[in-house]
Parts: structure tokens; C-alpha cells; sequence
């Protein structure tokens, strides 16, 4: 279970001893319907606060790694065929691109771009 909604819906459930506000027996949460399953959905992002890039750092990686891969492409044939060099060399750089992607989105990471480098950040810091 790594969806946040329903983390949210099922620690509510055991606090609540799995009863609603009215002391009903809550549904398992596979049994709640989508506006429901999205209300919490939107309870539990607002309660996390952070940015999507660091509630799921690898989607952040990827995505950002494939960008790099689709706009480079063509620069990256030509220099690879002028250059000589080889497909390791192309990986490692990919790799060390997707490493630094990775750490840009970790939590702690963030916090800190946020109060030195707020541009940097996975947000625009709130007025």
C-alpha cells in the first residue's frame, strides 16, 4: 500500500476502530467510490506538502531522463560518431544524469534548495 490516500484512509480506519464519524463500520477502502477515493486523495497530498517530484523521486528520474535522451539524441549521435566514442560512455553519462536527478528529489534535498537555491527547488516557494 504506497498510495498515500489510502495509508491516510486506513490509519483514520484503525484510530476510529474502523467506524465512521457516525459510528457506522467503515468500507474497506476498495469499496469506496471514486469521489471518495479522490477526496482523500486530495486530503492527503495537501497534508504531505510536498512536491510530486519528491512524494515520487524515481517517476522524477525517469521522466527526466528520458527527456534528456529524446532532446539529445540527435546531438548525441553526432558527437558520439565525431568524438568516437563508444555506447559505455553514453550509459555513464545517462547514469550520472539520472543519479543527480535522483538526489535532486529527495526530501531532505529539497528542503535545503528550497532555503539556499529556491529556483532549484521542486516548487516555486508560496508568497
Amino acid at each position: 500500500m504506497s498510495d498515500p490516500a489510502e495509508v491516510a484512509y486506513e490509519a483514520y480506519s484503525r484510530s476510529t476502530r474502523g467506524l465512521t464519524h457516525d459510528g457506522r463500520p467503515m468500507p474497506a477502502w476498495g469499496d469506496l467510490g471514486p469521489a471518495i477515493q479522490s477526496a482523500w486523495q486530495a486530503a492527503a497530498v495537501a497534508n504531505t506538502g510536498s512536491a510530486t517530484q519528491t512524494r515520487h523521486p524515481w517517476r522524477a528520474v525517469t521522466r527526466t531522463v528520458v527527456a534528456a535522451i529524446i532532446a539529445l539524441v540527435p546531438v548525441l549521435i553526432g558527437t558520439i560518431t565525431e568524438l568516437g566514442l563508444s555506447g559505455p560512455v553514453v550509459v555513464t553519462a545517462l547514469a550520472v544524469l539520472g543519479g543527480v536527478t535522483r538526489v535532486l528529489a529527495m526530501p531532505v534535498v529539497n528542503r535545503w534548495l528550497e532555503d539556499y537555491v529556491p529556483w532549484l527547488a521542486a516548487e516555486p516557494r508560496q508568497p
